[in-house]
């Protein structure tokens, strides 16, 4: 199972700015606006990585209180999102 881990945990800046999230990366250099669910991710990541996207949906799932298997597929696209803002990464083997 694929592990996934921030690119730069120290480096990252999450501000709330209205309805959505401004991330700043201190490793690109760059910022992003992200919806709430992406941001949990992160926030997911930065507090327990490595985590593979299984543990991310079954934690996202137990704070929405929704099965766990509902939000899989979610959490893979948002991680493959993440992946290529350079925010997140796979964990090297």
């Amino acid at each position: 199972m694929q592990q996934w881990q921030p690119v730069s945990a120290d480096s990252l800046l999450i501000e709330h700015v209205g309805d959505c999230y401004a991330v700043y990366s201190g490793a690109t250099g760059d910022t992003h606006l992200l919806d709430a669910l992406p941001v949990e991710v992160l926030k997911f990541l930065v507090d327990a990585a490595p985590c593979s996207g299984s543990e991310i949906a079954a934690l996202i799932a137990d704070v929405m209180d929704e099965p766990a298997d509902a939000w899989v597929a979610q959490v893979s696209e948002v991680l493959e999102r993440l992946r290529a803002l350079q925010l997140v990464e796979h964990l090297a083997h």
